[in-house]
């Protein structure tokens, strides 16, 4: 099984890398609630208050700059460099619209590599646990 996923544009790119921090696995999917371009400020709002697994996070205002922060300096240039967004960092703009079958493809793909890893730790769970009983 491999982690990385073919993009035209850009090659080879690291989903499971990419996607291993969850505020970037967050801003993926929310990026669609928004219109193209979406605004740094307004994305990062959405991805405090986002559903997440049935799970509703919602932080309060002084970690929204700190949101803000972490993906203008960390998330948003990751996401760039593999082509999955356009971000420019002067406007503070997020466009997507023109990548969203890139990350489109790489939630699924993702989410079926860690299926199956879960199943394989399970069932190497379970024998481990029938030796010891």
């Amino acid at each position: 099984m491999s982690g990385s996923i073919s993009d035209g544009d850009t090659g080879s790119v690291d989903a499971y890398g990419l996607l291993n921090h969850p505020l970037r696995h967050r801003v993926l999917l929310e990026l669609p609630n928004h219109d193209d371009p979406v605004r740094l400020s307004v994305l990062a709002d959405g991805v405090r208050s986002s559903e997440i697994g049935g799970e509703t996070r919602h932080d309060d205002t002084a970690d929204s700059d700190a949101v803000r922060i972490e993906l203008h300096h960390i998330h948003l240039p990751k996401l760039a460099a593999a082509g999955w967004i356009e971000y420019d960092p002067e406007t503070r703009t997020i466009r997507y619209e023109s990548r969203i079958e890139s990350i489109r493809s790489a939630l699924p793909t993702t989410a079926d590599g860690f299926d199956q890893v879960r199943a394989a730790y399970d069932e190497r769970t379970a024998g481990l646990n029938s030796r010891q009983e």
